[in-house]
Order: structure tokens, then sequence, then C-alpha cells
């Protein structure tokens, strides 16, 4: 196993001085964050908090091993998972103008070619699909993670599911149910997913460098990302329902953009930072501890903490990101290594237990 050098480099803070930053939080931050990276050989490491007000940066390690470049604030990141918290604000901004009803089915608004019979999904409704309460299986019981997975064949796939349980009765997390929720976002609006992504929340939110594709010109600037082993992990390959489920690459410059949208603070559209909180509300009850929104979790721990959060990992990489809604606090891990969630939760929950 290759040993890692770790290379910590200077706190970057936006919007303040380090004066106006308790010293005591900074070093527990610090000192978290060299753990984590101990812990796990992680070769880089961002951080994006907003605290008392405050957009905080903090960046450490490399984005690539080999050119030893470090993480910055401009530093591309596969997000994962993190894409369905942007697939559901665009449909609670649909169903908060009026366009969707949060109940309805989505057969309407599918593809045609899931519209030839009388499909089950097509019964499906959006907030069981947000919800992860479709039936749907994680991913296609056929597929294999380093092949392509074709619209064709999803449609395929989908024409013939048969659900295990009764629609909306059990949780059970689906990437492939964000990915019809996408196409049925797209069917809805009449255009193509990303394009309306792209025109109605990243574009009004100024995040400039969130994208699915990296151009050429940025290549510099995007992390390599590490298995579990620290061997390099091949670019997180688009699949039919990747678009709204996990397709998104982003920076901590933007992802700040959008965990303060998240907590109703800055100056995002209101449109966008009510929508964001009707997504944040509870639906379905995981456990005795945890309720599931429109992709977002909210968990109450038996301290009385409560933290809204989502996870994210592609091959290569592992996101979180949670809030303190009652704190006005949130952050943002960005890694370029597989990292466990449990462990990004660990971490979530000690920092922003410590915002006061």
């Amino acid at each position: 196993m290759k040993k890692i050098l770790f290379i910590f480099l200077a706190t970057i803070c936006i919007g303040s001085s380090f004066a106006d930053v308790n010293p005591a939080y900074t070093q527990i931050i610090n000192s978290m964050a060299e753990q984590l990276m101990q812990n796990n050989q992680t070769p880089g490491l961002a951080l994006v908090i907003f605290h008392q007000g405050k957009p905080l940066f903090f960046t450490y390690g490399v984005a690539n091993q080999t050119t030893r470049q470090p993480v910055t604030q401009q530093t591309i990141f596969e997000i994962g998972s993190l894409t369905k918290t942007f697939t559901a604000t665009l449909l609670a901004m649909q169903v908060q103008a009026g366009k969707i009803k949060l109940n309805a089915a989505v057969g309407p608004y599918l593809p045609k070619e899931l519209q030839v019979g009388q499909e089950v999904i097509n019964q499906v409704t959006f907030e069981q699909l947000a919800t992860h309460t479709a039936s749907l299986p994680k991913v296609p019981p056929d597929f294999e993670p380093d092949e392509a997975y074709d619209s064709a064949r999803f449609f395929d796939f989908l024409i013939h599911w048969q659900p295990s349980y009764p629609l909306g009765s059990k949780w059970h997390y689906s990437n492939i149910g964000f990915g019809v929720l996408s196409y049925a976002l797209a069917g809805a609006v009449k255009q193509d997913f990303w394009n309306y992504l792209q025109n109605d929340l990243l574009k009004p939110l100024a995040m400039n460098q969130t994208t699915y594709f990296v151009p050429a010109i940025e290549e510099s600037q995007y992390a390599q990302g590490y298995f579990a082993d620290n061997e390099p992990a091949p670019r997180w390959m688009m699949m039919a329902w990747k678009p709204g489920s996990g397709a998104l690459r982003s920076t901590p410059n933007d992802m700040m953009k959008f965990l303060q949208a998240n907590l109703n603070v800055g100056d995002a559209p209101i449109a966008i930072r009510q929508a964001m909180q009707f997504a944040q509300q509870s639906y379905f009850k995981i456990n005795d501890r945890t309720m599931q929104g429109l992709a977002w979790a909210t968990t109450t721990f038996p301290n009385g903490q409560k933290i809204v959060w989502k996870d994210g990992a592609t091959a290569g990489f592992s996101t979180f990101i949670a809030l303190a809604p009652d704190k006005h606090a949130g952050l943002v891990i960005m890694i370029n290594k597989k990292t466990k969630s449990k462990e990004l939760m660990k971490f979530a929950k000690i920092v922003l237990n410590g915002v006061q």
C-alpha cells in the first residue's frame, strides 16, 4: 500500500479575518481533519463551512498524488449522490410553483418508450422517487460498475420491472429512482434535464464550475480520485440514471453557494431558497432517529442535536453535506478517496455541535 505524504495548507477564510474566528474552533477542525486523513490515508480534503454568518474554507493535501497539485477552493471533485439534492430542489420548485403535485404519478411525464402498456413504473409518484420509497432497487440487477448502461437498456429494465413490495410502503435507497425522477422532471418542463438543471438552478446560484463533463480547459483543476488501496480510480462514468442521481462535479467555491442557499442565507433567488426548505422537510420515517425528506435525511441524536444531511460517493471520491438549521450553520466535506459515510457523519456532528 502506498504511503501518503500529508500536506496541510493554510486555512483560507472568506468574508472575515482569522481574528474573527474562534482559534479553538479552528484548532478542532484542523486536528479532526488531520486525524481523518491519517486514518484513511487520504490524499486531499476540502472543508466548506458556514459558521457564525461567515463562509470558511479549509483545504488540505493534494488533488493528485503524482503532480502534487494542492487542493484549493477551485479543485473539482466528483460529488456523487449529492447530485440528488440538486434534483430534489428542482422537484420542489415545480411543486411550489403549482406545476407538479408531489403525490402525482410520474407516468404522464416519462418518455414515450416507457408508456407502451401498463408498466408499474408509470404508477410511481414523484414523492416516492424522491424519498426512496418506490420499491426500486439501488441499481439494475444486471448492472456491472465498469460497463456502460444506456437509456435503451435502462428503459427495458423499467418496462419489465415489478416491485417486491407495495409502492410507498418501505424505504430502500435507490440511485435509479432519482434517474427516473430526472426523466419525469425533464418531461414536465419539456427540456433536456441538464439544460433544466443549468438554467433553473446552477446559473441562478452562479455555480459556474458545477457540471457533468469537465471541459478540457479545466482538466488541470480536476482532482484524481483514489480507491481504498490508494490506486487511481477512473473518472465516474455516465450511466442512464446518473444525470439526476450522481453525475455532478463541483468545487468548494460552488458548494459554498449551494450550502448557503440551503441554509436560507445569502442572495440566492427566494424561489430556490424556499424550494430547498421544502425539500428538507421530513416525509418518511427510516428508523427511530432518521426521517427521509426529498433526497435529504434528517437525523436526531440522543443529545437532541439535529442534522439534515446527504452523503455521496463515486469510485474515487466521497462527499458529505450537513446542515444545522437551528444554528444557521452547515458544512460540506469533499475528499478524493472513498471514505465511509459513517466517519463523515461523525466529523460533521462534532463540527456542527461546536457552532455557537
